[in-house]
């Protein structure tokens, strides 16, 4: 699964060639969109991480913390 215009945010690929986004990455780029931080952590939250469930992909996500 590839997530469209955030190529900005992949931070790698795990072993099974799955691209990783990072977490913080995602929100800083909705954050230089013009969203605040709380949007765009309910935007990441919703429509980002909302996506996991969907069954033939997955999905993975670096954790780190905002600057």
């Amino acid at each position: 699964m590839i997530l469209t215009g955030l190529d900005d945010c992949i931070v790698g690929v795990n072993e099974n060639n799955n691209l990783v986004y990072g977490y913080v990455q995602l929100l800083k780029h909705h954050m230089f969109t013009g969203m605040s931080q709380a949007e765009a952590i309910e935007y990441v939250e919703y429509n980002v991480c909302g996506l996991l469930p969907m069954g033939k992909f997955s999905i993975l996500y670096e954790l780190d913390y905002m600057d």
